[in-house]
């Protein structure tokens, strides 16, 4: 019977910024990634920018797949 490894890995970032127009912004992602079997895992990364003082002040995006340790 084979054993997952133990544990995953997770790293968060966050910034608060100002473009050159002054407009201010938040940006945050995500890193998670957790094993499937001993060299398999799967991973999962969100990221959003905001900007709450204009209409159209997000953008986002987001990966999932799996990754193979070689």
């Amino acid at each position: 019977m084979q054993h997952l490894p133990e544990g995953d890995q997770r790293i968060t970032t966050s910034s608060i910024g100002e473009r050159e127009d002054g407009t201010p912004y938040y940006e945050g992602s995500t890193y998670y990634e957790a094993p499937v079997a001993m060299d398999p895992s799967v991973l999962f990364a969100p990221w959003i920018e905001s900007n709450h003082l204009v209409t159209d002040g997000w953008r986002s995006e987001a990966v999932f797949g799996f990754k193979r340790a070689l």
